[in-house]
């Protein structure tokens, strides 16, 4: 697998799902806010169809967490009130 900054990646992850687990959990893992390796995202990529629409917008908030807003988060966490943005 074609590795960038491999010396920077951490060593706590075998395959996407605990890479998924430890980004979620917020735990220690570099990198966080991209799929670490080409061929996972080849593989996730190849089986998309086949996951489901919440599955994968989930996959992308979690991969765009550091710069997503309080109201992403609020409603990520599974609220369904209309609230008032001012």
């Amino acid at each position: 697998m074609e590795l960038f900054n491999e010396h920077l990646y951490t060593n706590n992850f075998n395959d996407i799902e605990e890479w998924v687990q430890l980004v979620e959990g917020r735990e220690v893992v570099y990198p966080f806010n991209r799929i670490p390796f080409e061929e996972w995202l080849d593989d996730y990529i190849s089986i998309i169809h086949s996951k489901s629409e919440r599955d994968v917008k989930d996959l992308l908030r979690l991969l765009l967490r550091p710069y997503t807003t309080k109201l992403d988060e609020y409603v990520q966490s599974g609220n369904t009130q209309t609230i008032a943005v001012t």
